[in-house]
């Protein structure tokens, strides 16, 4: 279960709630939030935890849609060891109190307001990681930390959906993680209380 990830996104157009057309351009916005995955940490030999490359998701999902014709501009808020508190609170070693992860990913969305985007969003496997000591699950701690999750998920995307307000347009497609943790019923409660 190392290294599972779980990836929201929202694609932002500029239309409005009076307006009947999508603006179609080549060019978007892509904001990139989460952890060591959204940045392409790789363990080097002067810092075995890692460091930030090119090779993220999100690189490769720019050069996936570059073939299609479409220039994703790349902006990386991820930070390695980022959880969904500290993106919330802050504390992560990549943005210093009293900023945060999220304050950045409000402010971005705000400065590109009449914009078309994406907005991508991963939780790696910090959050859980606790529960999995020398080979054993804590299923207790699982089931607590999946509350959590569920919780402040639900906290954090709703922020994301108010900053794009009718500008969201299937404003979550969840990745696999995301049903494979939460399962069915949890993924449905997530969807229930952000639509």
């Amino acid at each position: 279960m190392a290294g599972a990830t779980i990836t929201s996104v929202y694609s932002v157009t500029t239309s409005t709630p009076s307006s009947s057309t999508t603006s179609t351009a080549s060019t978007a916005f892509y904001l990139d939030l989460g952890t060591s995955v959204s940045v392409g940490v790789q363990p080097t030999s002067t810092d075995p935890s890692g460091k930030p490359t090119d090779h993220g998701y999100a690189n490769a999902l720019v050069a996936i849609e570059a073939t299609r014709g479409i220039a994703l501009q790349l902006t990386r808020l991820g930070c390695p060891g980022e959880s969904l508190l500290t993106m919330m609170k802050g504390g992560d070693r990549c943005h210093p109190l009293p900023d945060t992860q999220l304050a950045e990913a409000v402010a971005f969305l705000h400065a590109h307001l009449h914009e078309d985007g994406l907005v991508t969003k991963d939780l790696d496997f910090d959050t859980l990681h606790p529960c999995f000591r020398q080979l054993i699950v804590d299923q207790v701690c699982v089931n607590t930390k999946l509350d959590l999750i569920r919780q402040q998920l639900v906290q954090i995307l709703t922020t994301l959906r108010a900053v794009a307000g009718a500008r969201a347009v299937s404003p979550v497609a969840a990745s696999w993680a995301l049903l494979n943790y939460l399962g069915q019923d949890g993924y449905t409660e997530i969807m229930r209380d952000l639509l």
